[in-house]
């Protein structure tokens, strides 16, 4: 509550400042370029202390973004934070939105439509000036105004323009989790206790925290158990093969999926010919699935996809029983369909739409048809998106795994 009033406070304050000589006449830009100036930079320290409430506020999420809203998406977003927006310079609105390229949000200051003539002298060169204030990494000034908000291309503002935009990507938030990336569709997470129901001893119910309340729900007596010391050292969902232990979500149009990128922390004590890790769909041919083949003496991780045919991509390298791994699997269409274990990738072309299945998501096992398609080991985390991360999405949230799991499972250095 402190944070939301020191927040509230501090942009009530730019307000009464900006109100002080609103008028501008033309022999005024020194004076144009000075306030101007000192709005924006307390404005971008407003913006940022909104979003950092929200991210308190909402376990990490990304606040969300509301591309075509009036308001440039500031109240439409930060509305339960303030109810007051950021000031800004005459003619002029600030908006929010994602570069997925930089997996990075930012907020953009850009002519309203009702002001066409851009940008003033004075106010050009204040934009200008603010580049010694911020990072270059961090703060744009680019041409085109508003439909350029969100660019990293930067134009030379030794030479004045009236069309350009001011772009600050924000500092991303200290506490990333997979819901900090926009297109979650499922997040099962086993080391939070609070998302795991049990009866019993066992597990009746693991909670999704995408918001899309995708809950995994036992509707046998087939049940996993939670354990609190797993082998991967952490606390996570416990399946017995044997048992035939699953879980399953419910049919949803956010688990019906033409495109996906999805992610699954996973320790298994056997390999099946056909086990399943994650399988969608309630056939004989799944729309997408991760899992294993070639059974105990030679087991291999495939992500498969259906589109007129099924296909199924092999990382190259050996999979050890007991080990933990982050594994992977994407598909776009036209793009083809890729899998990874801890970074070791495989891939195939493979056009053509996944097809649209009106069943869940099994979690646990793999064909429902097939006796030996139950999973044996433990699930740490599933996280599936609607979409293909960008590399510097896909970078971040290995960083997340690898940090939160103990790992090896980053490709590089986070961004």
């Amino acid at each position: 509550m402190a944070e939301l009033i020191i927040v509230i406070m501090s942009i009530v304050l730019t307000v009464g400042v900006v109100l002080i000589g609103l008028y501008v006449g033309p022999n005024m830009e020194t004076g144009v370029t000075s306030k101007a100036f000192a709005q924006v930079q307390t404005s971008v320290s407003s913006l940022e202390s909104l979003y950092s409430a929200y991210g308190n506020a909402h376990s990490g999420a990304t606040p969300t973004v509301n591309y075509g809203a009036a308001d440039g998406g500031i109240l439409t977003t930060f509305g339960q934070v303030t109810p007051v927006t950021p000031p800004a310079p005459v003619g002029f609105q600030w908006s929010y939105g994602y570069n997925a390229t930089r997996a990075q949000n930012w907020f953009c200051l850009s002519a309203t439509p009702q002001n066409p003539g851009g940008a003033s002298e004075g106010l050009f060169k204040a934009f200008a000036r603010l580049k010694y204030v911020y990072s270059p990494a961090q703060y744009f000034v680019t041409q085109g105004g508003k439909a350029n908000c969100g660019s990293t291309t930067s134009i030379d503002t030794s030479k004045y323009s009236s069309n350009v935009a001011l772009t600050y990507f924000v500092t991303p938030a200290a506490n990333f989790s997979p819901a900090s990336i926009p297109g979650l569709a499922l997040w099962l997470d086993g080391q939070d206790a609070s998302t795991v129901m049990l009866s019993g001893g066992t597990v009746y119910q693991w909670n999704d925290k995408s918001g899309n309340k995708n809950n995994a729900i036992a509707y046998s007596s087939n049940r996993p158990t939670y354990q609190a010391n797993t082998a991967t050292g952490f606390p996570a969902v416990a399946f017995t093969g044997a048992g035939k232990q699953y879980l399953e979500v419910n049919a949803a149009s956010s688990i019906a999926l033409t495109t996906l990128d999805s992610f699954a922390v996973v320790n298994a004590n056997s390999y099946g010919p056909d086990t399943g890790v994650f399988y969608q769909n309630s056939t004989s041919t799944a729309a997408y699935s991760l899992g294993f083949t070639g059974g105990p003496s030679a087991p291999v991780y495939t992500f498969g996809v259906t589109t007129s045919s099924a296909v199924s991509v092999t990382p190259s390298g050996a999979l050890l029983p007991s080990a933990t791994g982050l594994y992977e699997g994407s598909y776009v269409s036209g793009a083809g369909v890729s899998a990874s274990l801890n970074r070791v990738t495989g891939s195939q072309t493979l056009s053509g739409p996944l097809p649209i299945s009106a069943f869940g998501l099994d979690v646990g096992r793999g064909a429902p048809s097939s006796a030996t398609s139950y999973f044996d080991g433990v699930i740490g985390e599933i996280v599936i998106y609607n979409h293909v991360l960008t590399a510097a999405e896909r970078l971040r949230l290995q960083h997340y795994f690898a940090g939160k799991w103990n790992i090896n499972a980053v490709s590089a250095s986070a961004p």
